[in-house]
């Protein structure tokens, strides 16, 4: 490898490049490192062969914003944000960090500002271009206006001049020429007008015209990804799936195919071998075009038996209720929905109903009478539910969950026309899903409430604020084989979560916004309380979904009043064109102590093939206020933490603070035991309560096809009473003044939470009403809307 002179050569620009240079780049095993011309500009890293490919090819490009820049000796530093990895090498110590500084204040600039220009991109097409004509449109009225005046100006001007040669008299002459000036000075008035008037409607249309264009690059990009996807295939491999053999023993794991370690994603392109096989990207999701058709098919045939062991014997008969609308007879929905809907919600009985027929169990109620003659279910329909009567008398929580059916998960199928778009948007089979809302997967956070319990009683405040840091990573715990995707709650869906006899804590959730979605949750546990508004933003980037989680998690310790805040990392599903999804978390949380002033940042590494550390991995310190470092906080995110005191800069003995739990094979959709218990039913939760969800339970005992159904039928509803909704607020507001309160869109307001916006910040956030616990014990849930 020959020495090459980056230090007159990589300079910072003055151009749109921001830095420039020849570095080396890691290819693969056999080309090790190789000569690369990177160009840094506006957050993004480009490299090139040579200077001469810059006006036409670009062999890869990595955005700095939430990327890890690292340092690995006194030459080498690497650069990943997840989802690309750049091993790079310098000449010298010196060149290697005027890149890492340079890029790392590239980041900074990337952070603050990729979100405004990705808003950019997601505008409507048909609304920004009506914005753009009707401001162009004014504009050119303008102008001609200004036009006709000129002109108007203009002739009057010619007119003078004309008089002014058969002018005789010096009098005369010396009126005419003052006449002149005067129309001159008008002329010149509105002539300058329309020369302000032309600048200002040429840089309206440069500026719309620019965003346009960076649109259009946009979508050039995107393609470009897709006809890259065909080349990534032949190299892509099932694996990771990192590191599963790291799992403790006990652990019942799904026998998952693990591939090669390749070389890394970011390959170049012209350095791969030619001989390549290229597979099938474009099958279809297996029973995914004749789904619909299904739907009108009888459901006796779908039914599988489920073992009675997965659940016990119930004695409530709100529960039956609630169990028989899941299994409300299907030809009753189609031939009369409006009138047995309609004619339930006069009876008052619990969420839609729909007149299904009575249950064979001793204990089950009468069914609610209507003036519609119910179908009767099938006799295997009959039969599962006799068996499927999941209630815990006695505080017996189950321990497992039915298997889900096999089937394959072709995804690509369904994201190939998603690049970009928000998936919360899209509708996705329930065979991506798992049986549980995203309320649920909140609630899951709690699992090693444990730990908090340790720190509310620990009394030294920095080794408290490292328990806290360790607890924020075991949300993560079983993320990187979860690869389900969790129901989207209803708006108004809620979530109740009460372990206050086993584990001293009780949940609760609601979804209060759908628009954009937006879940708030409050906990109360032994010495804590927890609450937190999270919105998740998930996109298809042509290889991988990125899922950006939104919103703050407060945690306040009664006893001290010590209060907390930390943000989400980001996640990373890989491997969604071949092999096997896994999911990788990477970014930095920011744990801060808003009493004391203590900070701690974790930094969650991005897996790489290159590391010889242990993957997934996550390190960080407690820093007091004055900037001592007091404890370190150190581990992985997918098995257990550690917590070591710092003093005089050393660190003692390592304190476990969590393991993970055990958790089942992918078949019982890797679920630990207390994921288990989420969705499992109970006596008196609120008829709103997500483990009423109709289509949730259905794929809980593996129908398809009938959650299908049922999940069409609830979006269809929740589309339907948003529209009435809708109409209501403009019939509203076509009869308020201007500037009224009454004109905010408040279309719908939480049940169970308030609105708060922050005067100085102008932050919204949600607060609890603490009023959810005691209409529960009063079993007083006339506030509830009709969701199910």
């Amino acid at each position: 490898m020959s020495a090459i002179n980056t230090t007159s050569e990589s300079k910072v620009a003055h151009s749109d490049a921001e830095m420039k240079g020849w570095l080396f780049k890691w290819t693969n095993y056999l080309k090790g490192y190789q000569k690369r011309w990177f160009v840094l500009s506006n957050g993004l890293l480009s490299y090139y062969r040579n200077q001469a490919e810059m006006s036409h090819t670009c062999r890869g490009t990595i955005s700095l914003r939430g990327a890890i820049i690292q340092t690995e000796d006194s030459t080498t530093f690497i650069i990943s944000n997840g989802v690309q990895t750049f091993h790079i090498k310098t000449v010298n110590e010196v060149e290697r960090q005027r890149w890492v500084t340079g890029l790392e204040l590239a980041k900074s600039k990337a952070t603050s500002t990729t979100e405004s220009d990705e808003e950019d991109f997601e505008l409507d097409g048909e609304v920004a271009l009506e914005h753009i004509i009707k401001t162009l449109s004014v504009k050119l009225e303008q102008l001609q206006s200004y036009n006709e005046i000129i002109n108007k100006h203009g002739s009057a001007l010619h007119r003078t001049l004309s008089e002014l040669e058969s002018c005789d008299s010096p009098q005369e002459l010396t009126s005419q020429i003052k006449e002149i000036n005067e129309r001159a000075t008008l002329f010149r008035i509105t002539t300058n007008a329309m020369i302000n008037h032309c600048g200002k409607y040429l840089e309206i249309a440069q500026t719309q015209g620019g965003k346009w264009q960076r649109m259009l690059q946009h979508e050039r990009d995107q393609r470009l990804k897709l006809e890259e996807l065909l080349e990534q295939m032949a190299r892509c491999s099932t694996g990771p799936p990192p590191d599963d053999n790291r799992n403790t023993s006990g652990r019942l794991l799904g026998s998952g195919s693990r591939g090669t370690i390749r070389a890394s994603s970011e390959e170049d392109d012209e350095e791969e071998e030619d001989d390549v096989v290229f597979y099938d990207a474009n099958d279809k999701v297996e029973n995914g075009g004749e789904v619909m058709t299904t739907l009108s098919q009888g459901r006796g045939a779908l039914m599988e038996p489920v073992r009675s062991n997965f659940y016990l014997n119930l004695g409530s008969s709100y529960l039956m209720q609630s169990v028989y609308c899941i299994f409300s007879s299907n030809q009753e929905r189609e031939h009369d929905t409006d009138s047995s809907q309609s004619e339930l919600d006069e009876a008052g009985h619990g969420p839609h109903s729909r007149g299904a027929t009575a249950l064979t169990t001793p204990s089950s109620p009468p069914a609610p009478s209507t003036t519609a003659e119910p179908t009767p279910l099938s006799d295997q329909c009959q039969t599962t539910l006799n068996e499927v009567v999941p209630w815990k008398p006695n505080n017996a929580r189950r321990s497992t969950i039915p298997e889900k059916p096999a089937g394959s998960m072709q995804i690509w199928s369904i994201l190939k026309n998603s690049i970009g778009k928000d998936l919360s948007t899209i509708p996705m089979p329930l065979n991506f899903s798992e049986p549980l809302s995203m309320l649920q997967r909140l609630t899951e956070d709690f699992e090693y409430a444990h730990v908090l319990d340790e720190a509310a009683n620990t009394e030294d405040v920095f080794k408290q604020h490292a328990l806290v840091a360790a607890f924020s990573t075991s949300a993560y715990s079983t993320t990187a084989v979860r690869t389900g995707k969790p129901f989207n709650p209803l708006l108004g869906e809620t979530y109740e979560c009460d372990r206050t006899e086993d584990a001293g804590w009780r949940a609760f959730s609601e979804q209060v916004s759908h628009h954009p979605p937006i879940a708030a949750q409050h906990v109360e546990g032994r010495g804590w309380k927890a609450w937190q508004d999270l919105a998740v933003h998930s996109k298809f980037r042509g290889k991988y979904i990125q899922v950006t989680p939104a919103g703050k998690f407060n945690l306040v310790f009664t006893k001290t009043n010590q209060h907390y805040v930390w943000n989400r990392v980001q996640s990373t599903v890989h491997n969604v064109i071949v092999g096997n999804l896994w999911v990788d978390q990477h970014g930095e949380s920011d744990i801060i102590n808003l009493t004391s002033g203590s900070t701690c940042r974790l930094t969650f590494y991005p897996y790489s093939y290159f590391s010889r550390q242990t993957q997934r991995k996550v390190k960080g310190s407690v820093v007091s206020k004055e900037g001592q470092v007091k404890w370190s906080v150190q581990g992985n995110w997918d098995t257990k933490m550690e917590i070591l005191s710092v003093i005089n800069d050393k660190e003692g003995a390592a304190l476990t603070v969590w393991e993970r739990n055990d958790y089942l094979a992918p078949q019982f959709y890797c679920f630990t035991q207390f994921a288990c218990q989420l969705n499992e039913l109970e006596e008196g939760v609120a008829p709103t309560d997500s483990r009423l969800r109709p289509d949730q339970r259905l794929l809980e005992i593996g129908c398809y096809d009938e959650a299908t159904q049922e999940k069409l039928r609830l979006e269809e509803k929740q589309r339907a009473k948003r529209r009435v909704e809708m109409e209501r607020f403009e019939e509203r507001l076509a009869g308020v003044s201007p500037g009224s309160q009454d004109t905010e869109d408040s279309t719908y307001k939480p049940i169970w939470f308030r609105k708060h916006v922050d005067e100085t910040s102008q932050d919204v956030s949600y607060q609890y009403s603490d009023q959810y616990w005691e209409c529960k014990k009063k079993q007083d849930w006339t506030r509830c809307p009709d969701l199910f």
